[in-house]
């Protein structure tokens, strides 16, 4: 149950994970999608590339910590570090955020 001042919601979690969905389903559903097949297998591909670079990025943060940090390799640090930015798209808002955050503060110390 969720409680916010005013407001009360009543869900049974229960309710919603066992229900199933109706035999026809995706022969119902199957001449729409296949009018979006171009958008829908690009969906599939950027969540797949995604999902590989969240992967990737994540083994290569533990070999910063394990072998740069841990060991105290600067340069194994560095390396890594630069894969890491090189692996993450600049749309990412974490990412963005960060780089405009830097030159701010680039900016800001050489006035």
């Amino acid at each position: 149950m969720i409680e916010v001042p005013g407001v009360r919601i009543r869900y049974r979690e229960d309710e919603v994970t066992r229900q199933q969905v109706r035999p026809g389903t995706a022969r119902r559903v199957w001449p729409y999608l296949r009018r979006y097949r171009g958008p829908m297998v690009l969906l599939v591909g950027v969540t797949a590339v995604k999902s590989a670079i969240l992967v990737v990025s994540t083994l290569v943060l533990r070999l910063i910590i394990d072998d740069g940090i841990l060991r105290h390799r600067e340069s194994v640090v560095v390396t890594l570090a630069l894969t890491v930015a090189g692996l993450v798209p600049g749309g990412e808002p974490g990412v963005a955020g960060l780089a405009g955050a830097g030159r701010a503060a680039r900016a800001a110390t050489s006035r």
